[in-house]
């Protein structure tokens, strides 16, 4: 398989970016109870091509990962999910019964 150096360059940056977590701000573990940020990832490149942005260094490797899973398995521990679609939509939900029901008060004079 044939690839322009611009498409194999944005196939890496897209795939270094999802692993460090680096554009969502951290890694998305979804449902997953026991989260690999690697499980099911692949990258068509050889290896010649990866290793600019390769680490040998365990500390910066394990820091990313520190950063981008650990706070997910805290939520997931404190709230019972990663998202807080739930209870984020009940708090959008009760602020817009206060916004209706600050507009029905009548309205002081001065």
């Amino acid at each position: 398989m044939q690839r322009e150096p611009a498409e194999v360059k944005d196939a890496v940056h897209s795939t270094m970016d999802n692993i460090l977590g680096s554009v969502r701000g951290s890694a998305d573990l979804g449902t997953v109870k026991n989260p690999s940020s690697l499980k099911a990832r692949s990258l068509d490149v050889p290896d010649r091509v990866l290793r600019p942005w390769l680490s040998n260094d365990i500390e910066h490797v394990f820091h990313g990962y520190n950063r981008s899973v650990l706070p997910q398995i805290e939520m997931r521990r404190q709230f019972g999910t990663t998202d807080l679609r739930e209870m984020s939509s009940k708090t959008l939900d009760e602020y817009h019964r206060m916004l209706e029901a600050a507009r029905m008060m009548p309205r002081k004079r001065s």
